[in-house]
């Protein structure tokens, strides 16, 4: 029988993982609260062995019927298959890409994408660490893309959550946006894979600033960008409708070949690049007070505690910040942790 007012451990481990287990509440009532967010937050690259034996000993189905093709088309499979796309180079998948319709079904571009949803549960319900994979999620969110928009943006999601998320998880922001802003499944799910410097596509730049760094509540829409207010740096404090232009001009030329992204980057004018390029590429000082850093901690702290006493918890996030998880270590007024969804 469980106890009537569930322990901190218990609370703390609800919020902090997919879902607590008596051997978990043991475990970090035995090494301490700390020492366990610790551990979690040094996690080894790679899987732990237990999960990465499950994934590699894991099937799913497939199944589609033949069909005959001005290029050869193919046979029926009905078969339970090994993940075998999870570890495919971006080549490799890109080949599967090119050969849809043609030799292959679309199921077989589609297959890669279910792949990575079958690894993501069963590392959600198996891996020791599990703050990874809580923030793997948030990731996914925060970047997100969606792969029933085209069989372009599918074909990436194995090469999107194994080499743009999870390796960035704990890392640098920064790192992680370019990353991102390269991969073959953003540049296809936001279109700049087509942007042109002359006509540039304006759905990534406008994502970039609204979405990803800057935020929705600092769009200052047809504002003279010379008028918006400006941090001690000379940076804007927030952006508008020809920020998101310039942007998108500024980005223009990264594009997509062979599975991976060519280096193709128009390189713009100079008050372009000062203007636009730094506003959202800062150094690695950058200032954690500024616009970026709060609205990408006000979007983590949603996402681990509830909504009881929300401001006094984003405030504290806000200004000590240089502690980037300390959040987890204050103790859980609620047993409900926010769904991974939510």
């Amino acid at each position: 029988m469980l106890p009537t007012t569930p322990s901190f451990e218990r609370l703390a481990l609800n919020r902090a993982t997919f879902g607590a287990r008596s051997v978990d509440e043991a475990y970090a009532q035995n090494i301490g609260w700390e020492t366990w967010v610790n551990e979690q937050l040094s996690p080894p690259p790679g899987d732990d062995p237990a999960v990465a034996g499950l994934i590699a000993n894991a099937t799913l189905k497939i199944k589609y019927s033949a069909k005959s093709t001005a290029d050869g088309g193919w046979g029926a499979v009905d078969e339970e298959r090994p993940l075998t796309a999870l570890n495919a180079s971006p080549l490799a998948l890109w080949d599967i890409y090119e050969q849809r319709n043609k030799t292959l079904p679309n199921k077989e571009v589609y297959r890669i994408a279910e792949e990575v949803v079958a690894a993501a549960w069963m590392r959600a319900n198996h891996s020791a660490y599990q703050v990874r994979e809580l923030m793997v999620d948030f990731w996914h969110n925060h970047f997100n893309v969606a792969i029933t928009q085209s069989p372009a943006v599918a074909t990436g999601t194995a090469a999107y959550d194994r080499d743009v998320i999870r390796p960035h998880v704990f890392g640098n922001f920064r790192d992680m946006l370019e990353a991102n802003a390269t991969s073959v499944s953003m540049l296809y799910y936001l279109d700049n894979a087509i942007s042109k410097p002359a006509i540039p596509n304006e759905n990534y730049a406008r994502e970039l600033l609204e979405l990803h760094t800057l935020g929705e509540d600092v769009y200052f829409g047809q504002t003279d960008p010379a008028s918006v207010t400006k941090y001690a740096s000379g940076i804007a404090i927030g952006f508008t409708d020809e920020d998101v232009v310039q942007a998108s001009r500024a980005l223009s030329g990264w594009t997509v070949g062979s599975g991976s992204r060519l280096a193709r980057f128009q390189q713009p004018v100079s008050s372009i690049t000062n203007r636009y390029c730094t506003m959202v590429r800062p150094e690695p000082s950058w200032d954690k007070t500024s616009r970026p850093t709060q609205e990408i901690w006000t979007k983590v702290v949603r996402y681990w505690i509830s909504q009881q006493d929300m401001t006094r918890r984003l405030s504290f996030c806000a200004t000590k910040s240089a502690d980037a998880y300390s959040v987890m270590r204050r103790r859980p007024t609620s047993s409900t942790r926010p769904p991974p969804h939510g």
